[in-house]
């Protein structure tokens, strides 16, 4: 674990903290993912995992059991406001691994602690640039371009199953970098946005409002599925979706970019919602994205 006080030197070690969780190999037979973090891989078991973090980080993840029978856990890094989240499934697997770099806390601190967030910005933007560039040299990424400063580099692999992202800021900087066995990782986000959707359902009164739960439940749906296949379903088919109640829904357009649909119930009108960067209609789209609108 370096000392993050200290300046990096040529050749030394990560001067990130949650490089000290390095050294880490697939806990389990069968395909592995052709993307590793720094020497990190989906498969590994928690318990290699638990243990590099309480060595390095002198912390041990903290876990709470999650849909599935998965288990949702993080560690904060020390010396940084970054964090690093594994959610394990029920044979105590990792299927996916987040790191949060804390980039916003470095980059205010630049001026305040002798430069010790300047040292560990600069080992950042270093290493995640040399991490996109193996994973470049894997398969060519898709990359998708924010409103604000930055933009989205993902790739996937074997089909679809292994999945590699950074999120971007400026000119070289990462906010997010993750890996992921993207199947497993949708099956659990799916199942969280559904119980999630299904909650605000019943609380919600009224026959609009029961088309606008729905319609978020399909927001939620839709991006679930952008993170494992890298597009947007124009069927509702391939998002195993049925609009619950007497809701009845169509997807009207969809391309990688973004979407749109309509839902309605007898009596109740019709509702819209859109997300992205749908295909171009005459009259265009109201409303904001993400958010079901209702004649």
């Amino acid at each position: 674990m370096p000392n993050l006080a200290q300046p990096r030197r040529p050749g030394a070690g990560p001067p990130l903290a949650c490089l000290a969780l390095l050294g880490l190999l697939a806990g389990c037979g069968g395909p592995e993912s052709p993307f590793e973090m720094w020497d990190m891989r989906i498969g590994m078991t928690f318990a290699e995992l638990d243990s590099i973090s309480a060595e390095g980080q002198q912390a041990r993840f903290t876990c709470a059991t999650s849909l599935l029978g998965y288990r949702a856990c993080s560690v904060p890094l020390r010396g940084s406001s970054g964090r690093m989240d594994a959610l394990l499934d029920s044979a105590d697997l990792v299927v996916e691994l987040t790191f949060w770099t804390g980039r916003d806390a470095l980059t205010s601190n630049l001026l305040k602690d002798g430069g010790r967030s300047y040292d560990m910005l600069m080992g950042l933007i270093e290493r995640t640039q040399g991490l996109a560039e193996e994973w470049r040299e894997v398969t060519a990424s898709d990359t998708v371009f924010a409103e604000e400063a930055g933009w989205t580099e993902t790739w996937f692999a074997g089909e679809g199953r292994w999945k590699a992202q950074i999120v971007w800021y400026g000119t070289g900087q990462a906010d997010m970098i993750g890996i992921a066995d993207a199947e497993a990782a949708y099956a659990h986000a799916l199942a969280v946005a559904r119980r999630e959707a299904g909650v605000g359902v019943e609380k919600a009164s009224g026959a609009q409002d029961g088309i606008r739960g729905e319609l978020l439940r399909l927001v939620e749906a839709q991006r679930a599925f952008r993170q494992r296949t890298g597009g947007h379903a124009d069927r509702l088919g391939p998002l195993h979706f049925i609009p619950r109640g007497d809701v009845l829904m169509e997807i009207g357009a969809a391309r990688p970019a973004g979407w749109w649909a309509r839902g309605w119930a007898e009596g109740a009108g019709e509702c819209e919602v859109w997300d992205g960067v749908p295909p171009p209609r005459p009259g265009g789209y109201q409303g904001q994205a993400g958010e079901p609108v209702c004649s």
